[in-house]
């Protein structure tokens, strides 16, 4: 798990997906950076509803689980 402060570079919009076991699934990406580079964070579910950031914000983010996924991201876990 990792902690990450920065600003918000781009918002992508709330889509879904069916995963493999059919299951619907809402998911929200957004672009973070800070003085090491940038990073893609993915929200999903409810946390999607919780989201409410622009361009510009600057965010606090705390306890995100490191994927590799096509270069590195973060994924928010019900603790995060």
């Amino acid at each position: 798990m990792v902690d990450l402060v920065g600003i918000v570079e781009e918002v992508q919009e709330r889509q879904d997906i069916t995963t493999k076991a059919g299951e619907q699934k809402k998911y929200q990406k957004i672009v973070v950076k800070d003085e090491t580079g940038s990073i893609v964070v993915t929200f999903w579910g409810e946390d999607t509803e919780k989201l409410n950031v622009k361009e510009g914000d600057l965010v606090s983010l705390t306890s995100f689980l490191v994927k590799d996924f096509n270069g590195k991201s973060l994924n928010c876990t019900r603790s995060s």
